[in-house]
């Protein structure tokens, strides 16, 4: 946006002119170049079993300790090699509008999972501590000296594969040949597949590993090679339907990528679509802003609907418009003609007044631990890993968090922003923080009721960093974490070697029933070096499991039982079929054992509703009919089978009502 011919020549017009510069300069902090296109990239391949790759050699008393910068970019005023570069004056504290006290000292009321120890300490901090869940499998990712780290368990918590060094993998050459973190791993449901990612250890580029069947330990491995303009710093990464969507920190500008996923998935030539925006100019001592791409979680968006980011600015954070913010911005991608690409902002929103974390005397010294006078970083700057994306068909959501200033100490800040009809508005928000104790490094998720859990960090002068949870029902008070908090470890020693922590964490949810969650996060055990945790649990509510095995239809469905008034919500899985998954509302009688369910596919190709009765029958234990004429074929018999049975699911549970 250029604009000529502005001339100041009276003093009288300075006020208007100035208002008139700071409105364009948050205008052209938004605003995108033309797109760019990358590649395409050749495919590599990886085809044996993680299985047989050499196991990555546990970190021994005398290796060396590689305290990592956030990339190889400085940011302005940023700490390097953990220590600080500048001290800062003695913040102050402000008051938090969207204060939530919670319920911190509650007994449990969550129905815990597993509790299993995660990788351990590497010798490279911070561990970026990440992982996902499939329907047999959960993979975590956490930094190493050699770029990144992986390792898979199935989901009993035994260990199929690893714990083992990505770059391993690469078979192709070039720069992905060696690493260097920031790992992202991301579960597909759609096509049932595995992603995982870091950037190299030389230039600019980041390195894609994509699973070629379900199978992540044996199935093999698409390996993908894509060139950035800039340092890909910070990578998140986004499931959407027509790509894999990626953010990037790159100094003074946001990188903002579209992944050709449809031919990542067969292993064909692919391309990438990049646009950038200003990560805006803050205050002295304030870091830049960063911005997530949403990730999918259940039924697909609407037909053709772009992908979303969302980005908060805090007013200390864009000296041109010095404003408490949240950006919504939509990113249109054509492959075919990829200058018709789009990103655009499309809603700001007002948020409750929030403020950074204050540190001091530098800006990563911001959490205090037990008798050490080393402070962790905040990373108070951004919204946290990740920005989940919910379609429930009346209405679309998304929810992040972000660690901001609860009155002196660090509490987290998290919003769900709705959709009906029209743009985006701000649903609820809140701030977590119950007690003293700082409270950061969170990731956040909602199940297919629209339940909350929120995981997180937490520190004080008396508490050693631990990890703990937290979480809310759907019909609950807005903006209140109502569960009480959880401690899946506690801490019991002080981190002194740098106040490197994070940079992130992972909850995400089990897609074979998409209402249990997993979190994986750092804490730190006697000896303070790090180490990590992988739990997973359900929130009240979240119901009992049917899984119907129907002989000429075959899907799985799980029909979770809300506690108000027996009605269901879950989603229909059917594997290899592109229809699904599908959103499944209705109705459970529990006097006469029977569900009356709908099933709507139109998500991904306009296919029409349609109706299953699901229930006893006359000589049947149970059935299912398709009352939609167009689909009608007669009552079939169903049968009520243990979970294991039915497809993609690897729990041993019985189908039964409990």
């Amino acid at each position: 946006m250029k604009i000529k011919g502005m001339k100041l020549s009276r003093g009288w017009m300075l006020l208007p002119a100035l208002a008139f510069i700071f409105a364009l300069n948050s205008q052209l902090g938004a605003q995108v170049q033309e797109p760019e296109v990358i590649g395409p990239v050749i495919a590599g391949s990886f085809d044996g079993s993680l299985r047989d790759l050499p196991e990555a050699r546990p970190w021994i008393l005398g290796d060396p300790i590689i305290i990592r910068p956030e990339g190889y970019l400085p940011e302005r005023d940023d700490v390097r090699g953990g220590k600080p570069g500048k001290k800062l004056p003695v913040p102050g504290s402000r008051t938090d509008p969207a204060l939530d006290s919670g319920s911190a000292e509650a007994s449990d009321a969550f129905t815990p999972g597993l509790n299993f120890g995660g990788m351990g300490f590497t010798g490279v901090y911070p561990p970026d501590t990440v992982g996902d869940v499939g329907p047999s499998h959960y993979i975590q990712m956490v930094n190493e000296s050699g770029g990144s780290r992986f390792q898979i368990w199935n989901k009993n918590g035994v260990s199929l594969a690893g714990p083992t060094r990505l770059s391993t993998l690469w078979t192709a050459g070039g720069a992905c040949a060696g690493g260097a973190g920031d790992p992202i791993i991301l579960y597909d449901h759609l096509a049932d597949r595995w992603l995982m990612s870091e950037f190299a250890s030389t230039g600019n580029h980041l390195c894609i590993y994509v699973s070629k069947t379900s199978d992540p330990v044996a199935g093999g491995w698409w390996l993908y090679d894509f060139p950035t303009p800039s340092f890909p710093d910070y990578p998140k990464y986004g499931l959407w339907p027509d790509a894999y969507y990626v953010s990037t920190y790159e100094g003074a500008n946001l990188g903002l990528y579209a992944l050709d996923r449809a031919r990542m998935l067969t292993g064909a030539a692919a391309t990438a679509v990049r646009f950038q925006i200003s990560s805006l100019t803050p205050s002295p001592g304030v870091r830049e802003t960063r911005i997530l791409p949403s990730d999918l979680d259940g039924p697909a968006p609407p037909s053709g609907a772009a992908n979303y980011y969302f980005r908060s600015v805090e007013a200390s954070q864009d000296t041109g418009n010095p404003v408490d913010r949240l950006e919504v911005f939509e990113f249109h991608v054509d492959f075919v003609t990829p200058a018709n690409s789009t990103f655009t902002l499309v809603n700001t929103l007002t948020p409750a007044n929030f403020a950074l974390v204050p540190c001091s005397p530098g800006i990563r010294d911001c959490i205090p631990q037990p008798l050490t006078s080393m402070k962790l970083d905040a990373l108070s700057n951004r919204p946290m890993h990740r920005l989940q994306y919910r379609n429930f068909g009346d209405h679309q959501t998304l929810l992040t968090n972000q660690t901001v200033d609860a009155g002196g100490r660090a509490g987290i800040r998290w919003y769900e922003l709705r959709k009906t009809t029209g743009g985006w508005s701000i649903r609820q928000q809140g701030t977590y923080s119950p007690d003293s104790n700082y409270r950061w490094m969170g990731s956040i998720a909602m199940d297919a009721l629209g339940n909350i859990a929120l995981g997180y960090s937490v520190s004080s002068s008396s508490v050693y960093p631990s990890i703990r949870y937290t979480g809310r029902m759907v019909g609950d008070p807005l903006g209140t974490m109502t569960q009480p908090e959880v401690t899946v470890i506690a801490g019991s020693a002080s981190q002194t070697v740098t106040q490197r922590w994070g940079d992130y964490s992972a909850m995400v949810l089990d897609t074979a029933r998409d209402c249990e969650f997993w979190y994986t996060q750092q804490y730190i055990p006697a000896g303070g070096s790090w180490n990590t945790r992988i739990n997973s649990f359900r929130l009240p509510g979240c119901g009992f499991g049917i899984c119907l095995k129907d002989p000429s239809f075959t899907p799985k469905i799980w029909l979770n039982v809300e506690l108000a008034g027996m009605q269901l919500r879950g989603v229909a899985l059917l594997p290899g079929n592109s229809h699904f998954p599908a959103i499944v509302t209705g109705v459970y009688d529990p006097a006469v054992n029977e569900a009356n369910i709908s099933v709507d596919y139109r998500q991904q190709d306009g296919l029409r509703f349609y109706r299953i009765d699901v229930g006893p029958m006359a000589g049947e234990t149970w059935g299912i009919r398709d009352s939609d004429s167009s689909y009608y074929d007669g009552p079939r018999a169903a049968s009520l089978v243990t979970c294991s049975e039915a497809p993609e699911s690897s729990e041993g549970e019985s189908g039964a009502a409990k």
